[in-house]
């Protein structure tokens, strides 16, 4: 038995009659597994191929509704319908929302959307949305963009617009037919994100709770052209926004985009100055029985009063009634009736749309009338042809500026005492309630910006430095002794609403800008440098002067068509002798080395007109005088005569000596005597050592001092200006004001011609009735009003 068990184990022949039955077994195993693994592979493509097809299916269901639902609320007030796929499960999520930020480095507005949503799920799982007017599919992570939502990002240049319209779902749908009312869009949402920042720096975008917020990412990386940042905390960019970026932290995506980039604060608050002339009022029947004296000067160089009056514009946007103790020097403008009574006095013509009297004449094409209806008439009237449009009130812009000063983190709460700038950015101040105990307003590093919400008092103030200073004033305005360096007008403006009763005394330097205002008072003996704008009511009390700082006009009443209206009543400018005495010293060649002061010289003597008898004469001077060019009435030969040269030291009485002796040669009596000195150092001739001061002491210094007498005796009005920080600026106000001239100080020869022509400007002048446009730089560019645009649009949707 034992052995043949053993046998059983050991026998090899025993061993090969199995393999056959064991291969056959495997065999089939094998073809049973293969075809189990067949139709596997097979069930799980057919799986893939019907969700394929299934997830194409719905991607078209929602194409569709999307195309259907755009349809139906196009008409923007009705209902229509949209049909569904009746297989698979639909709902409406309102958990997302979309929350649009304007912003500038001042303040930010924001406003918030629902962004309700159609969601749709088919019989095989797969997800797809309608959400804010694009389709998606899947979610979270594997979230995707079928169609773009509506929103668009516009760049042009630096510059970039954003557009949204946003669809809000609500209600319920199910497969087959639904019925859609939709509300009429909403597009003022835009209007009030902006309409308080002015300018918008920069746009950001934020989709909170949405489901797809990976698809989201992509298509504000794609649309804006951004870079991805994973932390929402990169989103928060401060007030400065180069290039579009976009954040994304879970089921929140945010996008950064640059709008209208940087601009100056009163480019935000959006004021643009209507400025007519000297004084305008909204009163409807102004009635004058007093002397009033409205002149224009050129704010550029300060004020010059050589006795010389060019008048300017009294406007009124109504009535004026000229009483027998009126006397204007100036020119009315009514955009009404003009009316006067015997006795009344106007230095030159008046202009109205509708002038009393009767008809007299026609100059040059323009109706011309006998106002007082006197022998000789006391005032004479132009017809124009059509009225000119009133100055707008501002009181939405002041507004603005006020909140957007509020907000500002910047900003110094309480204003009193000295306002400056900082030495890196503009000076911001907000106050309440009254307003005074100003002294100083220091513009030397910057601008500054002043909101009162409430009245301002200003009394015994002094605006300095070459900034400019502004105060937004919601309540009234009371300026009293208030200057501005060298009566520059435009560095000082104070806006008013159409509440306020704005009240000027004493002596005003600057610009009053309230339209609209309730009243404007004006005490006797005021003067005011540079213009007044406002007064529904206005009393403007004897003996006021008005100088006209020319460089604030922007526009003009007087239509084109009757500006050459010209009747002399004023007297013509006398003629003019004008020397010019230039330094020629070595330093000069550093100083101007583009030899400005020659062309500056020859545009001024352009200037002069030897048909009124006007007289040049040029000279130079170093150690000695040199005369270029004689006093003479032919200015072509003069201006041909001038040329430059740099070599030596300076006594500027070398050069002062032989002009003032050609006024005695070849001078005018009947002409006005005036010289330009241009010097770019000190007095450096005949030096000497002062024992009492132990230092040098210069000859030339006295003997200029000297001439200046001599000057002022000969009723020479000495215009003197200082080129370069190394110009002897005391030297030369001393002279200037022995004589009655000014001073200006000019940091380079780029200046040297603006300088010359507003000195030839005053001296100039006549009584001619002419007005030019400045080119006003307030604000540089005006805000754009689609620079975002945000539509909104609520949908229900329901079952048929």
């Amino acid at each position: 038995m034992g052995e043949k068990g053993r046998g059983l184990l050991t026998d090899t022949s025993t061993e090969r009659g199995a393999s056959p039955l064991v291969g056959i077994v495997l065999l089939i195993g094998l073809v049973l597994v293969s075809a189990i693994l067949v139709v596997a592979i097979g069930m799980v493509a057919m799986d893939a191929i019907q969700s394929q097809a299934s997830g194409e299916h719905g991607t078209q269901v929602m194409r569709e509704f999307d195309t259907d639902l755009e349809t139906a609320i196009l008409d923007n007030s009705t209902s229509g319908s949209v049909y569904l796929d009746k297989n698979g499960k639909y709902d409406i999520v309102n958990e997302a929302s979309i929350k649009v930020t304007a912003a500038n480095e001042y303040a930010s507005r924001s406003t918030v959307i629902s962004m309700g949503s159609l969601r749709y799920e088919d019989d095989s799982g797969n997800v797809f949305a309608h959400q804010a007017g694009g389709v998606w599919r899947g979610e979270g992570d594997e979230s995707r963009v079928v169609s773009k939502p509506a929103i668009r990002y516009y760049e042009y240049g630096d510059r970039g617009r954003v557009a949204l319209s946003i669809p809000n779902l609500s209600g319920n749908v199910d497969g087959g037919a639904n019925r859609v009312v939709s509300q009429p869009a909403s597009d003022n949402r835009a209007g009030k994100l902006t309409r308080d920042l002015g300018f918008v720096n920069y746009v950001n975008i934020t989709v909170s709770d949405t489901d797809y917020h990976n698809a989201w990412a992509k298509f504000f990386e794609d649309e804006f052209d951004a870079s991805s940042r994973d932390d929402l905390t990169d989103c928060a960019v401060g007030a400065s926004v180069s290039d579009p970026i976009v954040c994304h932290e879970g089921k929140t995506v945010t996008v950064v985009a640059p709008i209208e980039g940087k601009n100056p604060f009163a480019s935000h608050v959006g004021i643009d100055p209507t400025i007519y002339g000297g004084l305008y009022t909204d009163d409807d029947d102004l009635t004058v029985d007093d002397s009033v004296r409205i002149e224009r000067y050129n704010g550029s160089v300060g004020w010059v009063d050589d006795g010389n009056v060019t008048e300017d514009l009294l406007v009124a946007n109504g009535d004026i009634d000229l009483q027998s103790n009126a006397n204007i020097t100036g020119v009315p403008v009514a955009n009404g009736q003009l009316s006067g009574t015997s006795g009344a006095v106007t230095s030159s013509i008046a202009f109205a749309t509708k002038p009393d009297g009767m008809q007299i004449d026609v100059i040059n094409g323009t109706n011309v009338y006998n106002v007082t209806g006197t022998t000789p008439p006391d005032v004479f009237g132009a017809k124009m042809i059509r009225s000119f449009d009133a100055v707008e009130p501002i009181d939405t812009e002041i507004d603005r500026a006020i909140g957007l000063i509020d907000e500002y983190g910047n900003t110094t709460t309480g204003a009193a005492g000295t306002l400056e700038s900082a030495p890196d950015r503009d000076g911001f101040y907000h106050a309440t309630g009254t307003v005074n105990g100003i002294d100083t307003i220091d513009t030397s590093k910057g601008a500054v910006h002043v909101a009162v919400d409430g009245d301002l008092d200003l009394d015994d103030v002094d605006v300095v430095g070459n900034g400019r200073a502004y105060f937004y004033v919601s309540g009234d305005v009371d300026a009293d002794d208030v200057t501005v360096s060298n009566e520059q007008a435009r560095r000082l403006w104070i806006y008013g609403t159409g509440d306020a009763e704005v009240t000027v005394r004493d002596e005003f330097q600057g610009a009053i800008y309230a339209p609209g205002s309730d009243s404007l008072r004006i005490t006797k003996d005021t003067e005011v440098f540079g213009t007044v704008v406002g007064g529904n009511e206005a009393d403007i009390r004897e003996n006021v002067s008005i100088h006209f700082d020319k460089t604030l006009r922007t526009d003009i009443p007087i239509p084109e068509e009757n500006r050459a209206v010209s009747i002399t009543i004023a007297k013509r400018r006398p003629p003019l002798d004008v020397t010019f005495v230039l330094d020629r010293s070595g330093s000069m060649a550093s100083n101007d080395p583009d030899e400005k002061r020659v062309d500056a010289t020859k545009e001024f003597i352009g200037l002069l007109n030897a048909g009124r008898s006007d007289q040049a004469g040029v000279y130079e001077f170093n150690a000695n005088g040199h005369e270029i060019h004689s006093l003479s009435g032919n200015l072509s030969s003069v201006t041909d005569s001038i040329t430059t040269r740099d070599e030596g030291s300076t006594d500027m009485s070398a050069g002062m000596e032989p002009a003032l002796d050609e006024y005695a040669i070849n001078g005018n009596d009947a002409a006005e005597r005036h010289m330009v000195l241009l010097s770019d150092g000190q007095n450096t001739a005949d030096s000497y050592y002062n024992r009492s001061c132990g230092c040098l002491r210069f000859k030339s210094d006295t003997r200029t001092m000297n001439q200046a007498e001599r000057a002022a005796d000969m009723n020479v009005t000495i215009h003197t200006i200082g080129l370069s920080d190394s110009a002897d600026e005391d030297m030369l106000k001393d002279v200037a004001d022995e004589t009655g001239g000014n001073y200006y100080s000019v940091e380079n020869d780029d200046e040297l011609e603006e300088v010359f022509r507003g000195i030839a400007d005053e001296v100039t002048a006549s009584s001619e009735t002419s007005f030019a446009v400045s080119s006003f730089e307030e604000p540089t560019t005006a805000p754009k009003d689609y620079s975002v645009t945000i539509r909104e649009q609520s949908v229900t949707l329901g079952k048929s």
